[in-house]
């Protein structure tokens, strides 16, 4: 017998889970409870040019939606830009 802890993840679950930690440790980190600019993070799998313009219309709907707010949309690769 061992003692060692064998988590058994599932390939198709883990991608999808990373990508929710990573966000939430972002809003966590740069979402200020009371700001008027709002970053939203963006995880650039696909390059930042082209995910900046996926999602930039995103956060210009929000901001026009919502007027007492300005959205931004904050690109990060990895984990380390977070900190």
């Amino acid at each position: 017998m061992s003692n060692k802890l064998c988590l058994n993840i599932k390939k198709p679950l883990l991608i999808p889970g990373l990508i929710v930690l990573f966000f939430t440790l972002f809003m966590l980190v740069a979402l200020p409870v009371h700001a008027d600019t709002i970053k939203i993070g963006l995880r650039t799998i696909l390059g930042v040019e082209k995910s900046m313009q996926q999602w930039k219309p995103t956060a210009d709907y929000l901001s026009e939606k919502i007027p007492e707010h300005k959205f931004i949309m904050v690109p990060f690769v990895g984990l380390k830009e977070l900190m």
